[in-house]
């Protein structure tokens, strides 16, 4: 079973890398229980938002909300240069004001992610933020927790006086027609029985030709997918309040036991803890 929901080690985190993907390779998608902001830098690389595609050149910003299903895949491991910020749900509420709503970078409503473009001036601007507050993580020293919180306060402003509406990017669909469908089929029938041959009849394909297409493009299998889909809104569905018993039908499980045993296998924890540590 692939290891999809990645839990952040830290509330806040911030790290400049070169390489650690395997390029060429059919990565398979993964998402956070935080927020990821993106700083690509170097190298020729595809970003995937499920079957959103778009290709990354220097001074993109791809942000990324919680619990979306999203995976790199650089044409040159060595190439592939960007800097990563992962922090929690609560170190943003804490950041907020009663008149500024800091998580509206990441949201866009024609794609589950939103990306920016900076030019060579604010990217310069940008980095000096990100490896100050990447050195408050290597330095002890007073005051660093503050401004730790202030750095990723002015990184968040930064990019949300950003106007997307003004530099689109161009998203690209890499995938073929037949994959295309079986992601959209996917997304509207996730939430209920799902059977491979209800998809196979509605595509008008045989069920064995549409595993190996989508297992091909995606690095995962179907089921694989839905179920990882399932998972990803009960956790939404639990982080809301909703009791567990209820998490477990709305989100697509028939049953609560085997809910229960899917969860823990993906997120390390049972649902009722996963609600109480929340």
């Amino acid at each position: 079973m692939n290891n999809f929901f990645s839990k952040l080690d830290n509330e806040l985190s911030c790290k400049h890398f070169c390489g650690g993907l395997i390029a060429n390779t059919n990565t398979p998608f993964h998402c956070h229980d935080g927020y990821e902001i993106l700083i690509f830098l170097g190298g020729t690389t595809s970003f995937y938002v499920e079957q959103h595609c778009t290709s990354l050149t220097r001074g993109d910003i791809i942000c990324c909300p919680p619990y979306t299903f999203h995976r790199a895949l650089p044409q040159n491991e060595q190439d592939y240069e960007r800097v990563l910020i992962n922090f929690s749900e609560t170190e943003l509420i804490e950041l907020n004001s009663p008149h500024t709503n800091l998580a509206e970078c990441f949201y866009n409503q024609r794609v589950p992610f939103r990306i920016l473009h900076l030019d060579t001036n604010e990217l310069t601007t940008l980095l000096q933020y990100t490896k100050r507050l990447e050195n408050c993580f290597t330095d002890s020293f007073f005051g660093n927790d503050v401004l730790k919180k202030a750095l990723l306060t002015e990184i968040l402003v930064m990019l949300n006086l950003q106007t997307p509406d003004q530099r689109p990017k161009n998203y690209i669909n890499t995938y073929s027609p037949i994959v295309t469908k079986i992601f959209s089929y996917i997304e509207a029938h996730y939430r209920e029985k799902f059977l491979i041959k209800h998809l196979a009849d509605e595509l008008h394909h045989n069920a064995d030709y549409l595993t190996r297409c989508f297992k091909k493009a995606t690095g995962c299998s179907i089921q694989q997918f839905i179920i990882a889909k399932r998972v990803n809104l009960a956790q939404k569905l639990l982080r809301e309040g909703n009791a567990p018993l209820d998490a477990c039908y709305l989100s697509g499980f028939e049953n609560y036991s085997n809910f229960s045993r899917t969860f823990t296998k993906h997120t390390g924890i049972s649902p009722k803890k996963y609600q109480l540590n929340t």
